[in-house]
């Protein structure tokens, strides 16, 4: 497998940021700040296309920011829709902590770009923060459904991080370019 690594922050001598481990080769990789509004934690998005048996993907992997003013998660959402934008055909996926629910400002704005795997075909409340505070949805997997195709996606058990993982399963559609 191949790993790619975006740090955005320094913190506590290393670095903090995004990752992503796939069994798909990394034709393209980048790393790329996110606007900050106001004072608060540097955040990114990582862009990469991958050869997936001969067609290029983007996929991307984000964390957005987690203040209770939603504006600039809604600043991000506008810059990742623009990125979706400008992959043209190319199939898409994103996924990532959003730190939103659903219905809210910064949801409702990334769906005028990109699918809501879990609005598609998930099962059930899809809560990603299941403990310690009310249980919401805020943990994301986003696909462009006109070349990319849902098959499952579920909410895993897990006791490795205070978010559970979202699993996702998906097909590239005949129609997606390579």
């Amino acid at each position: 497998m191949s790993v790619y690594f975006g740090p955005n922050i320094r913190y506590q001598g290393g670095d903090y940021g995004n990752a992503v481990l796939t069994k798909f080769p990394i034709k393209r990789s980048k790393n790329s700040p996110l606007t900050m509004v106001g004072q608060g934690e540097q955040r990114g998005v990582i862009q990469l296309v991958l050869d997936a048996r001969g067609t290029d993907v983007l996929f991307l992997n984000t964390h957005l920011d987690s203040r209770k003013d939603e504006a600039e998660r809604v600043g991000s959402v506008d810059e990742l829709a623009r990125i979706i934008a400008a992959a043209g055909k190319m199939p898409v996926i994103l996924c990532g902590d959003f730190n939103t629910a659903p219905k809210s400002q910064a949801h409702v704005k990334m769906k005028m770009a990109i699918d809501d795997t879990w609005e598609l075909i998930g099962q059930g409340d899809g809560f990603s923060i299941p403990v310690g505070r009310p249980n919401k949805r805020i943990d994301y997997l986003w696909i462009s459904k006109a070349t990319v195709e849902p098959l499952q996606i579920k909410v895993l058990r897990s006791d490795a991080s205070d978010h559970l993982p979202v699993f996702g399963e998906f097909r590239l559609r005949a129609a997606a370019g390579k």
